[in-house]
């Protein structure tokens, strides 16, 4: 095991880690905060279990878990080896989701990055069908690779439903996952086939994606949500490309992290991230247009105190808090676009969710079958 930390010391195996990157192509990276240890620990054996030896190292990463706060040192040494070491990064605080990310990145040693939330597991295989696919591109520009998530909750247990196979987003900015709340009947099963991007609790990537003179890290003020909404778009606007894996199956246990902390949380970093990511990456008349918009029902929520009134007025003074330097970034990435906003758009164009977002559970479940078997009978 090896353990960093900002002012808590270092200890570094390094002969161990070095011999063990040879043996794989891909660095796993969990992001942590409050799992149980039995909950980390399914997650982390699933990974170092994978077959093939393709997994070259775990890092896993403590984003100032209040509780459970020893549960990453623990899992670490149970299930750290000479094949597969688990490195553990600690820090003092919650740097959210995309910086606690961004933070795991410099100890990655091999050229792929699997990301893997803590609430999911990985069935043996599944990396390795990420890698295969990802080969099978045979261009530099496939950046990364979109898994099939399966949800573990879901109510009928003998039914396995969607929670992702890739994103997508409408031309109001609105993100979503691609099958979220469909019965897999097989209707996102073509290998390869061309994706928004990954969902972020379980996608493949070229290490190098993250480099400045690629798309870069995570926007870290994101926080949490829409995230890796904001990086798959980035990179389909500057002309990179991801694919679909829809033999690299995880199953997800839906945001077992953030559940409990109420919608109202969950709904102000949506709707303030939404705003930015407008702002950043849409044609100016179509982000005045969504600002106009989602700002005017914002507006209207705080006021009638309808609709998540404290939320409301948070995400969207929270917006012109970071509009100023998201206009600056804009100027930059909209110079080097190449790729139009209704490309991006294209991916959604026919796709339908069927899952509640507050009560965290499947829905219309016979109209979501029936969309399913059509979808699945569609030409590929």
């Amino acid at each position: 095991m090896v353990v960093d930390g900002a002012g808590k010391g270092l200890s570094d195996t390094t002969s161990e880690t070095v011999a063990c990157s040879a043996m794989g192509r891909v660095s796993v990276v969990i992001l942590n905060y409050g799992a149980t240890i039995d909950e980390l620990r399914m997650c982390v054996a699933s990974v170092t279990g994978a077959e093939g030896g393709v997994v070259s190292q775990v890092v896993l990463v403590d984003n100032g878990s209040a509780v459970n706060s020893t549960a990453a040192d623990d899992v670490a040494a149970e299930l750290s080896t000479v094949k597969c070491p688990v490195r553990v990064v600690h820090h003092d605080r919650n740097l959210g989701f995309a910086g606690g990310v961004n933070s795991a990145l410099p100890y990655c040693q091999s050229e792929l990055v699997f990301l893997l939330n803590n609430d999911a597991t990985v069935e043996t295989t599944a990396i390795g069908e990420a890698v295969r696919v990802l080969d099978a591109s045979h261009d530099a520009a496939v950046l990364g690779v979109a898994c099939k998530m399966l949800i573990t909750d879901a109510v009928d247990g003998a039914e396995r439903v969607i929670d992702s196979v890739g994103m997508a987003v409408n031309p109001a900015a609105e993100a979503f996952n691609i099958g979220l709340g469909q019965p897999d009947v097989g209707q996102y099963d073509a290998d390869g086939a061309p994706s928004f991007g990954p969902c972020f609790g379980a996608g493949l990537f070229r290490r190098s994606a993250f480099e400045p003179d690629a798309v870069g890290l995570l926007h870290d003020h994101y926080f949490l949500y829409y995230e890796d909404v904001e990086w798959n778009w980035r990179a389909n606007l500057l002309g990179f490309y991801f694919v679909t894996a829809p033999g690299a199956v995880v199953h997800h246990r839906m945001s077992s992290s953030t559940r409990h902390l109420g919608y109202d949380f969950k709904f102000r970093l949506i709707e303030r991230n939404l705003l930015l990511t407008a702002a950043e990456l849409c044609t100016p008349r179509r982000a005045l247009s969504i600002w106009a918009r989602r700002g005017l029902g914002l507006a209207r929520g705080a006021v009638t105190g309808r609709h998540y009134p404290v939320a409301s007025l948070r995400a969207l003074s929270g917006a012109f808090l970071h509009l100023p330097h998201t206009l600056r970034r804009r100027r930059s990435l909209q110079s080097r676009r190449v790729r139009s906003d209704e490309q991006l758009f294209a991916f959604s164009a026919g796709e339908r969710t069927f899952y509640d977002g507050v009560a965290y559970a499947p829905i219309e479940r016979a109209e979501a079958r029936r969309f399913a078997e059509q979808t699945r009978r569609r030409p590929q």
